[in-house]
């Protein structure tokens, strides 16, 4: 079955430089979609596997570019865009409340930062 699903993140990070730490922050919006790869009848348990397109801005010590001791940061605000993809396992606990456990990986282009960003996490999702 393939699903459409949209979302949008809000990525804050600190870099250190001497004793600055140094904000960067990304905000990404994603469209793509969702297939379940493997599933029972009743759906307790599922794996899905995603594709999306990302779009964003990111933003390097709030667009200034002097720090405090006299360095300027020669790495620039910038638009971001690229590609995701994301491996999901979900299971119902009850008849509302799904746990999920997800692999996910983002590459961007147009960034001054890190190109390939993979994450993990676990998370509880409510069904209204």
């Amino acid at each position: 079955m393939l699903s459409c699903n949209s979302s949008a993140e809000y990525t804050h990070q600190f870099s250190g430089y001497r004793d600055v730490q140094i904000p960067l922050e990304t905000y990404t919006g994603e469209v793509g979609y969702s297939l379940q790869l493997l599933g029972d009848a009743r759906k307790t348990v599922t794996l899905n596997a995603g594709l999306t397109a990302v779009a964003g801005y990111e933003t390097i010590n709030r667009s200034e570019a002097m720090l405090p001791d006299g360095s300027t940061i020669l790495d620039k605000d910038n638009f971001v865009y690229g590609t995701g993809g994301r491996l999901t396992l979900e299971t119902y606990l009850s008849d509302r409340f799904v746990l999920l456990l997800q692999g996910r990986t983002k590459v961007l282009w147009g960034t001054d930062l890190k190109q390939f960003r993979p994450s993990a996490g676990i998370g509880l999702r409510f069904n209204f």
